[in-house]
């Protein structure tokens, strides 16, 4: 009988292993359908594990084998030795088939049971997904709903607007043709009074309604217009005290003409110059100022704050006064006379020349000529000039 050669187990086992190789290959292929990185994450390594483990049993049961067979070889002797090689790898043979057969099943049942759990979690993250999905669809149509609503209101406000403009343009239109018609019905009362055919009290009458339409528009510019006729007015009717009442009613809400404050200075200085109070002094030094202010080089006022220095001069008791008022009275005519211009100079020295024969003021003028000469002749030059400039235009 032919000797079994040693290493047949060896060529044995090696076969086994390349058919577990073949195996573990065909599973691959058969659950290709899930991921495939998902599947090596889960089961790869546990059948790794389970096979390695499963092979170093196998191959330790055998190398106990081989020790059995070397002692019962011993025992019987080498003449028993085919009869028990071949029982030994029938033996090996049938215990490796069981081992992959159970290999198998265990295989089976672990991918099985990766499966189901890999099932069960990729139905979780699908309905997570859809979950997420309705939650962005609804945000969506939100935003979409919030968006529309948006646009809605713009264009609702744009059409409002436009027409708002529309209107808008048309109260323009119609304030304009209301200040026009103002405007001409202002300028028609000027001319009337001008021409003498209405007294200053009338105009005054007739101006008070015209006036409170023109309040009506709110119209600052069109307002002061009507107030300075009106100061100018009343202030030529003689009502001083009437100028006062009027400048603390408009005062705050309007921005009086220069020559509006000129008109309250002159009542003033009148109103100074009858009853000698140091009120009306006050009311006309401010309304000088406040002229001024608006029109440096406006000369009418001068007039006015120079009467009343001559005022104080000839009614103070105390000479030191008289003496600073005679020289605030130089100092301001030299200042009406300085710089090229004439102009001041030419409305200072007209108006002080038409008050010269006024019963009230007239004499305070005429001290103007007494003290100050040299400086009242150079203003009457400086009033020369600009009357020849006035009258060559």
């Amino acid at each position: 009988m032919e000797k079994p050669r040693a290493d047949d187990s060896a060529q044995e086992i090696e076969r086994l292993q390349k058919e577990i190789k073949t195996l573990k290959e065909d599973i691959a292929h058969s659950y290709y359908r899930i991921p495939k990185e998902e599947f090596e994450n889960v089961t790869v390594k546990k059948i790794t594990l389970d096979v390695n483990n499963q092979v170093q049993s196998r191959i330790n049961s055998m190398r106990n084998m081989l020790g059995l067979v070397v002692l019962v070889l011993s025992f019987f002797g080498i003449s028993q030795w085919s009869k028990v090689s071949e029982g030994m790898r029938k033996d090996i043979l049938n215990d490796v088939q069981q081992d992959m057969n159970q290999i198998k099943s265990e295989l089976s049942s672990n991918i099985d049971t990766k499966l189901s759990r890999i099932e069960d979690r990729l139905q979780e993250s699908q309905d997570l997904i859809k979950a997420n999905q309705e939650k962005m669809q609804d945000f969506l149509n939100k935003e979409i709903e919030s968006i529309t609503k948006t646009i809605d209101l713009k264009a609702s406000r744009a059409a409002k607007q436009e027409t708002e403009s529309q209107l808008q343009t048309v109260r323009e239109d119609m304030r304009s043709a209301q200040k026009t018609v103002m405007k001409t019905e202002l300028n028609a009362l000027r001319k009337d009074v001008k021409d003498r055919f209405i007294s200053y009290k009338e105009a005054l009458l007739k101006l008070d309604p015209l006036f409170q339409r023109a309040l009506l528009l709110e119209d600052k510019d069109l307002a002061n217009e009507f107030l300075d006729d009106l100061f100018r007015w009343t202030f030529l009717s003689n009502k001083y005290e009437e100028l006062d009442r009027l400048r603390i009613k408009y005062e705050k809400d309007y921005d009086f003409k220069h020559t509006t404050w000129a008109n309250i200075a002159i009542g003033g200085m009148f109103l100074y110059e009858e009853s000698y109070s140091p009120i009306y002094k006050k009311r006309a030094i401010s309304a000088y100022e406040q002229a001024l202010e608006r029109v440096p080089n406006y000369g009418l006022p001068h007039a006015v704050r120079l009467i009343i220095h001559m005022i104080d001069v000839e009614r103070a008791d105390d000479e030191k006064v008289r003496s600073q008022e005679r020289e605030s009275a130089l100092k301001l005519i030299r200042h009406i006379n300085a710089g090229s211009r004439s102009i001041t100079a030419y409305e200072a020295y007209n108006y002080l020349d038409k008050l010269r024969n006024d019963r009230g003021v007239g004499k305070h003028i005429a001290m103007l000529f007494t003290e100050f000469p040299e400086a009242m002749d150079e203003a009457y030059l400086k009033f020369e000039k600009h009357l020849k400039l006035l009258e060559n235009r």
